[in-house]
């Protein structure tokens, strides 16, 4: 975290945001290592997925939204694996005259059963898989977000998850959100995008939906496709895959 007003003064957050200044970050080599685990190839994987879609965000100008559907490991003697792998797939970087839905679409040219539309204007929706989004539909009948999460996407994700609502929709829909570990958090600071202090009767994927267009995204929603542990629940997540960093002045 950044602290103190030395600190404050010298570094500006930016995020991938539809006006403004846009930073995007590099992208990640798809091609792994020979040995590599498994596990290190997902990672990898995503990171060149999401450093692709931010790229296309900044040229585009549109929010990105990606929903997977994800094989998950069962629990193993009493420990859950408390993570949504990404889906691995044939990936390939756009063309560099290309932008919007049509370079999202050669991004994921080779990959299978994956669905790309705009329907909602300046948002570009991704779906891996049949994904199921029930959660997402929950709706929010005021949702407060404090100064930080107006201004720090991961902050706002939080703040949704931890709503009555989407607490009781866990739990009806036999869901647990998975830990996601905190990343760069941005400052909240007068004239960077941010989101209203408040929000009325609002879905969840509405919500993700704001946060989305404010950072330019992509916001990510990931789900297992059969239970993780004992008493049948299934693990999913939200990740804020925008760019939110410091940069010197």
């Amino acid at each position: 975290m950044v602290r103190g007003a030395h600190m404050i003064n010298t570094f500006r957050v930016f995020g991938l945001v539809m006006a403004g200044s846009i930073i995007c970050l590099a992208t990640e080599d798809p091609q792994t290592t020979a040995g590599e685990s498994l596990e290190a190839r997902r990672q990898h994987h995503e990171e060149a997925v999401l450093g692709y879609l931010r790229d296309v965000a900044w040229s585009s100008r549109k929010a990105i939204r990606l929903y997977y559907l994800a094989e998950c490991q069962p629990m193993k003697d009493s420990v859950v694996d408390y993570s949504v792998p990404f889906p691995l797939f044939p990936l390939q970087p756009p063309s560099p005259k290309k932008t919007g839905v049509a370079a999202v679409r050669e991004i994921f040219k080779n990959a299978k059963d994956v669905t790309i539309a705009e329907e909602t204007p300046g948002i570009i929706r991704i779906w891996v898989g049949k994904v199921p989004t029930e959660i997402l539909r929950t709706r929010i009948s005021f949702l407060t977000l404090d100064r930080q999460a107006q201004y720090d996407p991961s902050s706002a994700i939080g703040a949704i998850e931890s709503t009555k609502e989407v607490e009781a929709a866990k739990t009806s829909l036999g869901l647990t959100d998975t830990p996601v570990a905190g990343g760069l958090v941005a400052l909240a600071e007068n004239g960077l995008p941010c989101l209203p202090a408040s929000m009325k009767n609002i879905t969840v994927d509405q919500a993700l939906d704001m946060i989305a267009k404010t950072w330019g995204g992509p916001v990510v929603f990931g789900v297992c496709s059969s239970p993780t542990d004992n008493t049948g629940r299934k693990l999913f997540l939200l990740l804020n895959g925008a760019a939110v960093l410091g940069t010197p002045f």
